[in-house]
């Protein structure tokens, strides 16, 4: 987001099952960026951190769409009090892949020059990749997510993504990275209007 910042004014769709939003204002156990990571972008984290260059926000609150997040996150109710939009877990589940996207580009792209997608692995339900840092569910399928990350990688505003903290230690045979590696192979995918992720 700061190599962002460089360039002007972006969003970020942030595809995790924790807010990651622990900053000193609400915690005195900062100091795990993985745990923050959210909160220093927008501004609120580590002040050795959210201001490099002089760039603080690297992204605007109102420029984040937070997706996948569970309903019991220990800031959730601190990310709807403020102009962070929110998407939880189990709304997406009830309301389904499309509706989601609609929401989440309006909200990163009405006022930006592009949008980054943050795919925070643990946002898969639990029963499908539990290789990673904090399993948990219930939550979306791989094959919702996929379909979700498909139609955001189609917006022209869509700059890139990066995946995070899937762990091939927890996955002695494959068979998870596999799983993973085809269904973003499909969502990121041009030549289709859905993707065909395998479901399971």
């Amino acid at each position: 987001m700061l190599a962002l910042r460089r360039r002007g004014r972006f969003g970020l769709v942030f595809i995790d099952a924790h807010s990651d939003y622990r900053h000193p204002g609400n915690s005195d156990r900062i100091g795990a960026a993985a745990g923050e990571d959210l909160a220093i972008v927008t501004g609120k984290g580590d002040g050795r951190l959210v201001d490099l260059e002089g760039r603080s926000p690297y992204v605007r609150l109102e420029d984040v769409h937070v997706v996948g997040v569970r309903p019991d996150d220990e800031y959730l109710g601190e990310l709807r009090s403020s102009r962070i939009a929110t998407t939880t877990s189990r709304e997406i589940t009830s309301g389904g892949a499309q509706g989601v996207v609609e929401e989440v580009l309006e909200t990163v792209t009405r006022s930006t020059e592009g949008f980054w997608v943050h795919f925070d692995a643990d946002a898969i339900d639990s029963d499908e990749v539990w290789a990673v840092d904090s399993p948990g569910g219930p939550g979306p399928s791989l094959a919702t997510l996929g379909a979700i990350v498909h139609r955001l990688f189609l917006s022209p505003k869509c700059v890139g993504m990066e995946l995070t903290v899937f762990d091939p230690d927890l996955d002695p045979d494959g068979t998870q990275s596999d799983r993973l590696t085809e269904a973003l192979v499909r969502a990121l995918a041009t030549n289709s209007d859905e993707p065909e992720v395998q479901r399971s």
